[in-house]
């Protein structure tokens, strides 16, 4: 049996094994741990070019310097870090019994070799722009193996067992790592690198947002729109709702609250006890009045002004009436229109006025918006005060809101005339400046109150006007009597309403009730101060057709202003049915015509078609189908004081031309002629023969004050003879002659007496008046 057969032998063999002392291993190679990953001064220099461009600008010069330096200095830096890693690792091989490497060889130090100067530097940059080599160019100014490279790690990179160290075969010496290394070309690399990458950027941006452009563009104008809606709920305060007497609107919480406030003073007449009138209670007399005032501006203010359907159907002159005798003469009417809100029409008008808010301050020039309509029972005016920046924004929030109790009121027009007829011959085109709109009104509890109209024909050049004497009635009251007022409004174009020009009283007027004529004349503007003719413009009258020349079948020619139509002139032709007396019986007091007059338009000049003027429309019948014209003859007495010239007077209202309390001279002449009608040479009978006061010429005539002017007068009688009743003494004088239906006859200096006179003196032997 052999030894390995024997198990005591094998026993004692293990334990000798495990009890003997170790035999010396093997000679293996030692563990040395990795050199740390280290940037290469590429890398180090690109960073430090992004850091850089993130605080300057790398395009500049300047900026191009700085960045170029530090990525240099970070290139150094990998550059010297690189280096002592690779002594380190040498030195940790050596300490391990590892052949130490090859020292390098070659240049010094990069950080002392190295100048950073300025021209260098840009030139380096210019190079790298103009794509010229700006020196060896490196992504790691190294040869192969670098720093980063490791040791091997693993048994067959390890030296053989049983071989000596000093045996082992040595690696081969590395080349040197930095040969060539120029910092400033690795920096210039890399700020090229640099905007390489940010125009690549910008590309693919461009690019993406070309693709995606339509969704960008509507996504950023969703956002604008609700940052738009959001910024809107931001500055724009919550808005509150006004409510009174049917009346209801939005505005803003801004506002204060409404206040009662006094009715203005009308600029055109007074209370009897002068000054201006106190405010009306809210309620009394069916007129509400309140001011809501601005937190935000001091001028800018909401008037709003309830009151009981006017009298007057014609709104919109009604309104006009309103302001101008608020604001007087220093007001102007920028634009008038409709506008239909939630079903229901508004007439809006926009002025701009001049005022001064305390005595003594200078004026100046505001804006206003006025909003206003009417229903069955009231009209609702809401006026807006301020700049025109304010008024938009006040407005936005107030028109869609405005609201009245009742949807279905009386239609608002806008200022615009109403021409029935647009064909119409020149010399009817003439009449338009000659016709006037004749608006009645009265002073109600402080208020100026406009209760009609009607319309009237220039007469003379100094302003008189003829018109019916109902148009100046008020037969509203228990008793007839005249209104307080009229206001004239003269034709300014056929697009627009007639213009407020000026105002006076019928109680100063010249009436012929009997007749149905009145001559009225303005006295006062519309501030109240006294008037003349001359600084309004030309009073242009109309040619008169003579008596007779009106036949039947002849076209006639009416035109007016009606209360209905916005206050625009109207013009209707038809002709001549024949003549008729008072309540269709027989007579010649009135021309009957197929052109038709309605309400408003009586006092307008009736013409034919050259545009001579043929009579007054008075009066019609058959819901204004048939119309009755006062023939011109009729109002010659009115003529006569439009022709001669005349003072409105208070109480003076009597048409007698005939002196009353005329003093005789004591001394003189006795003068005598006939009177006779120029056309067939007949007598004209009951002819007023007038010798006025020396200095008195036509300019100077006034007939309401003939007991002042006349110093002999008389009438002539069936045979057309008259002898004045007072003497006239030695000189020059105007004479005066006129008769009912005929034209008035005046001469400046057409009597001289001398010395040498006779006593009994016919001057003239016959006198020939031109019938109207």
């Amino acid at each position: 049996m052999t030894d390995d057969d024997d198990p005591k032998r094998a026993t004692d063999a293990a334990t000798d094994a495990a009890t003997a002392p170790a035999a010396p291993a093997a000679a293996t190679a030692p563990v040395v741990p990795d050199p740390p990953v280290l940037p290469s001064p590429a890398e180090a220099a690109m960073n430090a070019a992004i850091i850089i461009s993130e605080m300057i600008d790398i395009d500049s010069e300047s900026g191009a310097v700085i960045a170029t330096a530090a990525a240099a200095g970070a290139a150094i830096e990998a550059a010297t870090a690189a280096k002592k890693a690779a002594e380190a690792s040498a030195a940790a091989t050596s300490k391990s019994g590892l052949a130490a490497p090859t020292e390098p060889t070659g240049e010094a130090d990069p950080v002392t070799t190295v100048k950073l100067s300025r021209d260098r530097i840009v030139k380096a940059l210019a190079a790298d722009r103009d794509g010229e080599p700006s020196g060896p160019r490196h992504p790691r100014a190294r040869t192969e193996p670098g720093p980063r490279d490791r040791a091997p790690s693993s048994p067959s990179d390890a030296t053989p067992a049983g071989v000596r160290e000093d045996s082992a075969a040595a690696p081969p010496a590395p080349e040197q790592p930095f040969d060539d290394f120029d910092p400033i070309a690795v920096a210039a690399a890399a700020i090229s690198r640099l905007r390489m990458r940010a125009k690549t950027d910008l590309g693919q941006l461009r690019v993406q947002y070309q693709r995606h452009d339509g969704v960008v563009l509507l996504l950023a104008l969703v956002i604008i729109v609700i940052a738009g809606h959001v910024h809107a709920s931001l500055v724009t305060p919550p808005v509150m709702t006004f409510s009174e007497h049917g009346l209801t609107f939005e505005h803003s919480t801004a506002w204060f609250n409404p206040e009662p406030t006094a009715v203005p003073a009308p600029r055109l007449l007074r209370e009897p006890e002068g000054g201006p009138p106190p405010g009306i209670p809210d309620g009394e007399h069916g007129l509400y009045h309140v001011e809501l005032a601005s937190s935000i501006d001091a001028r800018a203010k909401i008037e709003v002004l309830i009151d009981e359907l006017p009298k007057w159907s014609n709104n919109v002159m009604w309104l006009e009436l309103e302001r101008r005798t608020r604001w007087g003469e220093l007001y102007r009417m920028d634009s008038s229109e409709v506008r239909s809100i939630d079903g229901h029409d508004w007439l809006r008008t926009a002025y701009r006025y001049a005022h001064a808010d305390e005595q003594g301050d200078e004026p100046r020039v505001d804006h206003a918006i006025e909003w206003a309509t009417t229903d069955r029972s009231q009209i609702y005016v809401v006026t807006l005060f301020g700049t025109p920046a304010e008024l938009q924004r006040i407005e936005e929030v107030v028109e869609p809101s405005l609201r009245t109790q009742s949807a279905s009121g009386m239609s608002i027009v806008p200022q615009t005339t109403r021409l029935e007829a647009r064909t119409y011959p020149k010399g009817v085109e003439r009449a338009f400046d000659s016709t006037v709109m004749v608006i009645v009104a009265d002073l109600v509890d402080g208020k100026l109150r406009a209760r009609g109209g009607g319309s009237g024909v220039i007469a003379g050049h100094d302003g008189s006007i003829l018109t019916n004497y109902h148009v100046l009635e008020d037969t509203t009251g228990k008793q007839p009597r005249l209104h307080d007022l009229f206001i004239i409004a003269r034709f300014a174009d056929q697009d627009t309403a007639p213009q407020l020009q000026c105002a006076g009283k019928p109680s100063r007027s010249k009436l012929q009730p009997s007749l149905d004529l009145a001559l009225i004349k303005c006295d006062t503007d519309l501030d109240g101060r006294a008037w003349n003719p001359l600084t309004s413009g030309v009073w242009a009258t109309l040619p008169e057709v003579a008596q007779g020349d009106v036949t039947i079948g002849e076209r006639l020619w009416v035109l007016g202003y009606p209360d209905r139509g916005g206050g625009g002139l109207t013009l209707t032709v038809g002709q001549v049915e024949g003549w008729t007396g008072p309540d269709g019986t027989s007579g010649r007091d009135y021309i009957s015509t197929r052109a038709s007059i309605s309400s408003g338009s009586s006092g307008g000049p009736v013409v034919d078609d050259q545009g001579r003027l043929v009579g007054i429309a008075s009066a019609f019948r058959a819901n204004g189908k048939i119309g009755l014209v006062r023939p011109l003859q009729a109002a010659s007495q009115l003529l006569a004081y439009a022709t001669a010239g005349w003072t409105p007077l208070e109480n003076h209202t009597e048409v007698a031309l005939t002196p009353t309390s005329v003093e005789a001279a004591a001394e003189g002449t006795r003068i005598f002629t006939t009177v006779i009608d120029d056309a067939t040479e007949t007598p004209v009978r009951d002819a007023l023969v007038m010798v006025l006061r020396p200095g008195i010429s036509t300019s100077s005539i006034d007939l309401n004050r003939l007991d002042d002017q006349a110093i002999a007068w008389g009438r002539t009688n069936a045979q057309g003879e008259v002898r004045l009743k007072q003497l006239v003494p030695i000189g020059t004088y105007t004479v005066m002659v006129m008769a009912q239906g005929y034209e008035a006859l005046i001469g400046d200096g057409e009597l001289r007496l001398d010395a040498n006179t006779p006593p009994r003196f016919d001057p003239w032997g016959k006198i020939g008046l031109h019938s109207r």
